[in-house]
């Protein structure tokens, strides 16, 4: 089974137009279900936004009204666009998908904005770099593996998962062309400082899990799950990025090597190098939770090698022991996802929704 070799973005928008709730439905006007709170620091909330949802100046935010804040990248400018030098300056197009802005630029690529003019639409192009590989045969490999697992990701379609509509290469770039959405990434939320009501909690993670379980259901585990790669649109409704870049289950693209992934969210066997499942989704999914729950990640370090000691030995406190106010079950739910024994963890999407399932009910039951 084969590990992780990609680097991911740490920052990602893409965008399309909504108009349906959290569930597939006609929205609702229950603002248990809908609000939040929003509790900024003064240097976030001096930071100018620029936002196409309507700008509330109230602190509190229900389902019906959309975002307070704007989820583009602090690099770009007044309007809206983000500057770049360099050849990716000189950029136009990528195949033949016209180029019409940059919404954001990770470790190996820039993500763009751009159209389809075949059927004009638009569309989110994610590069990927590959000319700082020397070996004209790991070039190779590489780009053909790129190809194979982002076909692959192209088949899954479903509600809480980014649409991958194509992949091709332009001269040293590799891209993959994608639904695009408006919204904000988790991650974007998380350094906002939101403070989430419960039941948006539950129902953003039995989002994940549905996208996961899905996605598992058909062979691919997702391997960098953490909130860059979760968009959160303006009702709530969650998809998961990256499965383009995720490697298939399968025993026949088996390849060793070293987790590249994000620390901070990636399981134990993950760093160990060893073959790795479903359930190191899980406790990826584990660790997001906790950091959504308590504002911070269950397990700290000062450098890499602190921090993988720490979530390979360490136990995290549980939510409720640092806020007392945390629902008892969703300590169980965080606990059990973090354990450090895949065996001792949730052995499918599923069941950790089942459990968030009966947290909805027992707080509709009051």
């Amino acid at each position: 089974m084969p590990n992780p070799e990609h680097e991911p973005f740490d920052h990602q928008t893409v965008k399309a137009d909504v108009d349906v709730a959290v569930d597939g439905t006609a929205a609702t006007s229950d603002r248990s279900w809908g609000e939040i709170e929003l509790e900024r620091s003064d240097e976030a909330s001096a930071q100018p936004e620029h936002t196409e949802a309507a700008a509330h100046s109230s602190d509190h935010v229900d389902s019906n009204q959309g975002w307070p804040d704007s989820g583009r990248s602090k690099a770009e400018s007044s309007s809206g666009e983000l500057s770049i030098s360099g050849e990716l300056a000189e950029l136009k197009s990528l195949g033949r998908y016209q180029i019409t802005g940059v919404l954001g630029k990770g470790a190996m690529g820039t993500v763009y904005r751009g159209v389809d003019p075949a059927i004009n639409r638009p569309v989110a192009l994610k590069t990927i770099r590959l000319d700082f590989i020397n070996d004209p045969a790991e070039f190779e490999e590489l780009k053909e593996r790129l190809y194979r697992e982002a076909q692959a990701a192209g088949k899954l379609s479903h509600p809480n998962i980014v649409t991958i509509y194509d992949v091709g290469s332009e001269g040293p770039l590799q891209y993959i062309a994608m639904e695009y959405l408006e919204g904000q990434t988790l991650e974007n939320l998380i350094r906002k400082k939101v403070k989430f009501n419960y039941r948006i909690i539950a129902q953003i993670i039995t989002q994940m899990c549905q996208a996961l379980e899905y996605a598992h259901e058909r062979g691919i585990v997702h391997r960098d799950i953490k909130p860059a790669n979760v968009m959160v649109l303006s009702d709530y409704r969650v998809k998961v990025m990256d499965f383009g870049i995720a490697r298939i289950d399968s025993n026949s693209m088996t390849k060793t090597g070293i987790a590249m992934g994000t620390p901070n969210y990636i399981s134990p066997e993950q760093l160990k190098g060893l073959p790795i499942d479903r359930r190191a989704d899980l406790f990826s999914m584990g660790v997001v939770m906790y950091e959504m729950l308590l504002g911070r990640r269950p397990f700290k370090g000062e450098n890499i090698t602190s921090l993988i000691y720490s979530i390979l030995h360490h136990e995290p406190e549980k939510p409720s022991a640092v806020n007392p106010q945390i629902p008892l079950l969703f300590d169980h739910i965080v606990m059990r996802a973090l354990k450090k024994v895949p065996a001792e963890r949730y052995q499918k999407a599923t069941e950790l929704m089942a459990d968030l399932h009966d947290f909805v009910e027992s707080f509709t039951a009051r």
